[in-house]
């Protein structure tokens, strides 16, 4: 730590520390894992780790990806670790979102920076409670979703962008707090539903994360009960959510992962009563969202949901969904 502070304006040393703070601050050893990193954030190492990502934004690609690597490491949410939160928060508050999107703003064509800058922001964005709700506040304040949605656009082959940038999209719109709808919006506007949807027509069959992922994203972009999840359900089903959320179920059947955020995302984009319900359903129908959920069963406590969402008051869908394979008796539990 005292290399990084009294050398604040080598990019070499910057670099060479932050690649030692990333190698520490992992490993396979949950519980060492988490001492090291309490260890490292007790010596300043999130603030170090900061200021390197903010100086990357004007240096080499190199020490953007070593500074971007250990801030998501020390701000890493693990299962041994019950500090993770704290530090998410400390991060949040030295400034590592704006750090971020400056780096991606700086890097717009490299691609690894790209991907591991999206990853950052979906760590930072992690967690429930207040200190995660408010990180997604900041983030949106600070430019994210459309640093991310310029990455995603930037990059659509690149597997490791399109995965990490759903994950920073999903990550930023969750939640249950009064921000989460206005934050959907913000997501929509900047472009992410067709952006998550690119993502899956593009890679959503060749690979399970970005299946995984676009559909948890596009989940929750459309939840909510504010004034505007209509109109954002509208606009994701209208850039063709439905049927490359279908084509991925299909293509990853053995996935638990993709098949329950897809229905979470079938079920959220045709859940409700108004005007428009009635058509999303039927060309749901149309394009094999029935199938998709009955076959994918029970998958994370989902399916059964979406199958309702995807029906309705509807007899003859859920009849055609009980054709499918969807036991009756998930229609008399609604």
């Amino acid at each position: 730590m005292p290399a990084l502070r009294c050398h604040a304006e080598s990019d070499a040393v910057q670099e060479q520390g932050c690649g030692a703070l990333r190698n520490l601050c992992v490993g396979s050893d949950s519980a060492g894992v988490a001492s090291r990193r309490a260890r490292a954030a007790g010596a300043g190492a999130i603030e170090a780790a900061v200021a390197a990502v903010a100086r990357g934004a004007r240096g080499a690609e190199a020490l953007q990806l070593q500074a971007l690597a250990a801030l998501n490491n020390l701000a890493w949410q693990g299962a041994d670790d019950a500090d993770d939160s704290a530090r998410r928060g400390r991060a949040v508050g030295a400034g590592a979102l704006e750090a971020v999107c400056s780096c991606l703003g700086a890097a717009r064509g490299a691609a690894a920076v790209q991907e591991n800058g999206c990853w950052a922001l979906g760590t930072l964005c992690a967690g429930d409670g207040a200190v995660a709700a408010a990180a997604r506040e900041r983030a949106v304040a600070a430019g994210a979703l459309r640093a991310v949605v310029a990455a995603l656009e930037a990059h659509r082959d690149e597997t490791g962008v399109q995965h990490r940038g759903c994950l920073a999209l999903q990550r930023i719109c969750d939640g249950d707090d009064d921000g989460a709808g206005p934050r959907a919006q913000a997501a929509c506007t900047a472009g992410a539903a067709e952006a998550v949807v690119a993502a899956l027509e593009a890679l959503g069959a060749r690979s399970d994360a970005v299946a995984d992922q676009g559909c948890a994203a596009l989940c929750s972009i459309c939840f909510g009960d504010d004034g505007g999840v209509d109109a954002r359900c509208a606009r994701v089903e209208a850039a063709g959510a439905v049927e490359v959320v279908v084509a991925a179920m299909r293509a990853h059947p053995s996935s638990v992962g993709v098949q329950g955020n897809g229905c979470a995302a079938l079920a959220n984009v045709c859940a409700g009563y108004d005007a428009a319900s009635g058509g999303r359903r039927a060309r749901a129908a149309a394009a094999g969202a029935l199938e998709a959920a009955a076959a994918a069963g029970d998958a994370a406590g989902m399916g059964p949901t979406a199958l309702r969402a995807l029906c309705g008051d509807d007899a003859e869908l859920r009849r055609r969904a009980i054709a499918a394979g969807a036991r009756p008796v998930v229609f008399a539990e609604a």
